[in-house]
């Protein structure tokens, strides 16, 4: 392997968000939303799964990552 694995983290709890960030940092990607977790970062109860997503797209677009479709994460992970 030359270590260019597409890789992703599924965290669960208050701390999915940090989990969501730290991937970014390291060019990971993440899976978020309530089959996971129902908390939002500041440890309420999430109002929806909209929510927890936006939590993640905020912090990789502060870190200045892309966000990418279903079509192009399987693509990356070459799923069908």
């Amino acid at each position: 392997h030359d270590g260019n694995e597409p890789w992703a983290v599924c965290a669960f709890g208050a701390a999915e968000n940090a989990c969501v960030a730290a991937a970014a940092v390291f060019g990971g990607h993440a899976r978020v939303g309530f089959e996971n977790n129902l908390l939002c970062k500041d440890g309420s109860v999430a109002p929806d799964n909209a929510a927890l997503v936006r939590q993640a797209v905020e912090a990789a677009q502060a870190l200045g990552r892309p966000l990418a479709s279903a079509a192009d994460i399987r693509q990356r992970f070459g799923a069908p």
